[in-house]
């Protein structure tokens, strides 16, 4: 269905606008709405580097991904890493790739 709009700005003549509710409008629609109730739904894949080193090459100390017979992803590590040799203030990072194939990594501090 297809609408047109009418506004009046400060006595000015009426602007017209035609609003396009095409199927690829209202799925787009659709899809911002769910990344807004689950972004989850969008990750594919994602891992941990348990003790992340700034200029080092990331490690995959634990992962978890989606796969066409399993959609599923864990949202709780389950790796128990216990490689800390000591307390002390350490970085993780964890890295997400989204099922666009974007991937992104955020490094957080770990107090042992």
């Amino acid at each position: 269905m297809n609408e047109l709009s009418g506004v009046i700005i400060g006595g000015s003549p009426i602007v017209v606008e035609y609003v396009s509710r095409s199927s690829r409008a209202r799925k787009l629609e659709a899809l911002r709405q769910r990344t807004l109730k689950s972004g989850f739904d969008f990750i594919d894949f994602w891992a941990i580097d348990f003790d992340y080193q700034d200029g080092q090459p990331f490690e995959h100390h634990w992962q978890d991904y989606r796969t066409r017979k399993d959609g599923s992803l864990k949202t709780i590590s389950d790796a128990g890493f216990k490689k800390y040799p000591k307390p002390a203030k350490y970085a993780a990072c964890v890295k997400v790739v989204d099922v666009f194939g974007y991937d992104t990594s955020i490094t957080v501090e770990v107090k042992v």
